[in-house]
């Protein structure tokens, strides 16, 4: 969907700050730290995509975007959408459209930010590799009983 929403408290006390964010907590909105330079780039990640969907960008963000910083100078290059599970891995294009018309379908039936909207999972090629590793221990596991630290060691 890209940038989803913007919250501007004007003179906020450091208390209400610590509540505010508190209160993301107890709603299960999970927040981490990170980085300026890594909130630019999800911003203009967030900005990138809305562009490409067609979807609102937030009239907060546009009203007080110059309180981020130099936020435009961060350049996102690659697929439109990213690695579900590394969040930087590359999309093939055929994914990205995909993922782009399933976008604009759930936001014409006002699915988008509800339990309702569609949820497709898609990864790139290295996590993939990742995920038919884990696969293939397992089943060595499962069905032989067998390690595969044992397999690397023999080959050793």
């Amino acid at each position: 969907m890209g940038l989803k929403g913007c919250i501007v408290r004007n003179s906020i006390s450091r208390f209400e700050y610590k509540k505010l964010l508190s209160s993301f907590e107890r709603n299960g909105i999970k927040l981490e730290r990170i980085s300026l330079n890594e909130a630019h780039w999800h911003i203009q990640y967030g900005l990138r995509i809305a562009r490409a969907v067609g979807t609102h960008i937030p009239r907060e963000f546009l009203k007080y975007d110059h309180i981020l910083g130099d936020y435009k100078r961060v350049q996102v290059s690659g697929s439109l959408y990213k690695c579900f599970l590394c969040g930087k891995g590359e999309l093939p294009e055929h994914i990205v459209e995909f993922i782009k018309k399933i976008t604009r379908e759930d936001m014409e039936e006002g699915l988008c930010g509800t339990e309702d909207e569609t949820h497709i999972i898609f990864v790139c090629q290295s996590c993939e590799e990742e995920i038919a590793q884990y696969k293939f221990k397992n089943i060595l596991k499962e069905r032989f009983g067998i390690e595969m630290e044992e397999i690397e060691h023999v080959r050793e």
